[in-house]
């Protein structure tokens, strides 16, 4: 503490969705800044230059970001474009090895990753995930991207991602500066390999949940 960026944004690159996201960094920023104290938002159409060791430069701004958010659709844990799940995976790594540094009231609080819906359902998200508050943020996708004054419901949308980032920061204060600098040293990048088989069983997981959580239908005494 401090970290460099409010927020690492994770998204699977596309051209309309990529306007949608650069769009909601934009509204992001201010409330950003009041909660953090910044308003650098790691993204890596922004933040990657040419010439940049893209792998070190993506896992360098996960450690250093208070917050890690990503944009949800079906397909963001897909074996044939792998850094989705990569930057997942490695923020995942990065969660618990700042929780093991926690106190034990912080820990149950800490919660860093925020996943917003864009397409599909709650039960869509990676079971890695599944526990996490996801908001559905599709809905409010074309007011996002048009240059009017936000509808307040959106706006208040944006307050509320103003709480869950002060609320992280209340935590990260608490502790000296530099605290959380070392506690990350040990994380291994996962090979492409391992990502693709971690794919796999997050997909296979999401199965057997579906089927066994599928809803009984009882047959009418007259059909």
């Amino acid at each position: 503490m401090p970290f460099k960026y409010s927020s690492f944004i994770s998204y699977r690159r596309e051209t309309e969705r990529n306007k949608f996201v650069e769009n909601f960094c934009r509204h992001l920023r201010s409330r950003a800044f009041d909660a953090c104290n910044s308003e650098t938002i790691f993204l890596d159409n922004d933040n990657i230059l040419p010439g940049d060791d893209f792998p070190e430069r993506i896992y360098e701004a996960i450690r250093n970001s208070y917050y890690f958010t990503l944009f949800h659709n079906y397909h963001y844990l897909h074996t044939e474009n792998l850094w989705c799940a990569k930057e997942l995976k490695y923020a995942l790594d990065v969660e618990v090895a700042r929780r093991s540094v926690l106190n034990e009231e912080d820990k149950d609080q800490y919660n860093w990753i925020f996943p917003l819906i864009v397409r599909g359902n709650l039960s869509d998200l990676p079971p890695v995930i599944g526990n996490r508050h996801g908001i559905h943020i599709g809905k409010f996708e074309s007011a996002i991207n048009s240059q009017r004054p936000l509808p307040q419901k959106i706006s208040d949308f944006f307050d509320d991602i103003y709480e869950k980032l002060i609320s992280l920061y209340k935590i990260y204060e608490k502790y000296p500066s530099g605290y959380f600098d070392n506690c990350t040293n040990e994380i291994v990048y996962a090979t492409d390999e391992e990502i693709v088989e971690w794919i796999k069983i997050q997909k296979e997981a999401a199965n057997v949940s579906e089927t066994v959580n599928k809803p009984i239908l009882i047959k009418n005494e007259e059909g």
